[in-house]
């Protein structure tokens, strides 16, 4: 069941990410093949630099508080990633701050 929500909630935010930014001029038109493949290009990138692949709805969280994903963003967000998963300070869950928002860093670490 808790799956279940999670993935209902992640759907639910990259449909609501969609829906925002699907007539913003600087991204030509956002479709869910971009979004989804600019998700897929973070986590890819998250995974090379620091062995982490985050979660879509992290990924997800994240581009919704910038407000426009673009490609550019990709090695910026990943290493934001990186640096809040890899870094000590205490907390029970790592988070990036974005646009004055704490979103929480979740995911698995993989092996290379």
């Amino acid at each position: 069941m808790k799956q279940l929500l999670m993935k209902s909630r992640c759907a639910l935010t990259i449909s609501a990410l969609v829906f925002m930014l699907a007539g913003c001029g600087t991204t030509g038109g956002l479709n869910r093949d971009k979004l989804d493949q600019t998700i897929a290009d973070i986590q890819a990138a998250a995974t090379q630099i620091c062995s982490f692949v985050p979660a879509v709805s992290t990924v997800s969280a994240i581009l919704s508080a910038t407000g426009v994903p673009y490609v550019g963003m990709v090695p910026s967000i990943a290493e934001q990633i990186c640096a809040a998963v890899t870094r000590r300070s205490g907390a029970a869950v790592p988070a990036v701050q974005v646009n004055g928002k704490m979103i929480p860093v979740r995911g698995r670490f993989v092996s290379r």
